[in-house]
């Protein structure tokens, strides 16, 4: 760890976190990229949903209806409307998770891994520590470390769905001293 200021912030603000006679063993922060690179699939909709609206609009415009139909035409440009507005919602994801990034801080202690974004607080102990990997290793040599999976399922309208979000340290330089740090604090495989 280098003396910087971001990291000496993170350092006090992991240490805040700790429980008496916990250590911290290792603090860092993410590459703000790396959390905008894991919404980008979601942008793959998002000319279909401005496509969409603006389609939906430009009909309800060019189709001149009776007065007396005028709630009709407000329905066709809510739903223009909503569409854009969910495309609008899409883009703003990466951003979002970019600026998120800049209040995150990984820590790894002697008793637990932390995740601390604002005033959230993620702890995983060594039960939750499945199979680590060291994935998406960039050319400055950070990387992505994922060592479980948050799976949740749902159903909507007779249909089930699941959603599963991998749990980790995103866009951190030195990944391999890092997956060490949490092997040790594992400890033997339990699988």
């Amino acid at each position: 760890m280098d003396g910087s200021p971001n990291l000496d912030t993170s350092r006090i603000r992991a240490q805040q976190e700790l429980e008496p006679g916990e250590q911290l063993r290792w603090v860092g922060r993410p590459h703000p990229w790396a959390l905008a690179r894991q919404r980008l699939a979601a942008l793959a909709v998002t000319p279909v949903l401005l496509g969409l609206g603006a389609f939906v609009i430009h009909v309800g415009a060019s189709q001149p209806l009776p007065v007396d139909q005028a709630m009709l035409t407000m329905v066709i440009y809510g739903f223009g409307g909503l569409a854009m507005l969910l495309a609008l919602v899409v883009i703003s994801g990466p951003v979002l998770a970019f600026l998120r990034a800049r209040s995150t801080v990984y820590a790894v202690s002697d008793r637990r891994l932390l995740t601390i974004s604002g005033e959230r607080v993620d702890s995983y102990g060594p039960g939750d520590i499945r199979a680590i990997m060291v994935t998406n290793e960039q050319a400055d040599g950070s990387a992505d470390i994922v060592f479980g999976q948050d799976i949740r399922r749902y159903w909507i309208r007779g249909a089930r769905f699941a959603e599963v979000n991998r749990l980790g340290f995103f866009g951190i330089p030195d990944p391999y001293h890092v997956r060490e740090l949490i092997r040790d604090l594992r400890g033997a495989p339990t699988d």
